[in-house]
C-alpha cells in the first residue's frame, strides 16, 4: 500500500524510507532524493556534480551556492 511510510513488495521507496538510496546511487555527485506519491524515486533535485545543474534545483545549486544569472552554471 503505497504512502503508509512503509516498504512494501513492488516499491522502490514509501514516504521518508528510501530504501538507504541516495542520488550517488543513480550517477549523481550531489543533491537529494526524495519519494513520489506514486513511490517511485524522485531525482529532481540530484545533481550531477556539486555546483551544477541550476534548472533542476529551480534557481539553487547543490552545495548552496548560487546560480549565475547569465548561464547554468553556479558560482
Amino acid at each position: 500500500m503505497c504512502g503508509n511510510n512503509v516498504l512494501e513488495p513492488g516499491e522502490s521507496c514509501d514516504g521518508n524510507k528510501l530504501n538507504g538510496k541516495s542520488c550517488a546511487d543513480f550517477g549523481f555527485g550531489g543533491g537529494t532524493i526524495s519519494c513520489s506519491g506514486a513511490c517511485d524515486f524522485n531525482l529532481t533535485a540530484c545533481c550531477k556534480s556539486e555546483g551544477q545543474q541550476c534548472g533542476l534545483l529551480q534557481g539553487q545549486c547543490c552545495g548552496g551556492l548560487v546560480c549565475g544569472l547569465l548561464s547554468a552554471e553556479c558560482s
